[in-house]
């Protein structure tokens, strides 16, 4: 016979045998039963890995990296994702898009095949979507030089056209709006 104990411990497992005569002996022995190492969740691979890579309305993949104990396997993974939304899956990896841009603290809780649990907990920074980024020509102008300014390295990682660039020279002066990402200006006085 085989029988899986539910309770670690000392398990005093008593044999009563009897013959066609109907004499009977018994022998008794203790088993000792250790607990199954509970689980862990040693880390959450997150793709993209880089924060600037994930966008509101964008899908993230979460993949649960885990230890379990030797002939034993993990159940359930239950993801709180910090935007009120849960989800709960029998597989280590699992898509969430976030609706909003924002960091938000997921936590994952893995449950085994005996019924132990682990947990962690780690920020997600998901951004809007648009990068902003730009380059300036020449780097040290002098007073009354025109400068140029190129707005073409901002980048849309959602994949959409950036259509409008608005430009904040920061001396004063009316900010610009342009559908090019390229523009110049004069500062007339001479700071940073």
């Amino acid at each position: 016979i085989t029988y899986a104990f539910q309770n670690a411990g000392i398990q005093s497992v008593t044999l009563t045998m009897r013959d066609a005569a109907g004499t009977s002996a018994s022998a008794q022995q203790n088993v000792t039963v250790t607990a199954a190492a509970r689980p862990t969740v040693t880390s959450i691979t997150i793709a993209p890995a880089l924060a600037a890579d994930r966008a509101a309305g964008q899908p993230v993949t979460f993949t649960a990296n885990t230890t379990v104990a030797a002939n034993h396997r993990i159940t359930r993974f239950d993801w709180n994702w910090g935007d009120g939304s849960t989800s709960q899956t029998a597989n280590a990896a699992i898509t969430h898009t976030f609706n909003t841009a924002g960091t938000f603290v997921v936590t994952l809780t893995v449950t085994d095949d005996l019924g132990q649990t682990a947990s962690l907990t780690v920020s997600v920074a998901v951004g809007s979507g648009v990068i902003a980024d730009f380059t300036t020509s020449p780097t040290d102008p002098q007073l009354g030089e025109t400068v140029q300014f190129d707005g073409a390295a901002s980048r849309s990682t959602g994949g959409a056209t950036i259509t409008e660039w608005t430009w904040d020279f920061g001396d004063g002066s009316d900010t610009v709006t342009e559908s090019d990402p390229r523009t110049a200006h004069v500062f007339a006085l001479p700071r940073t």
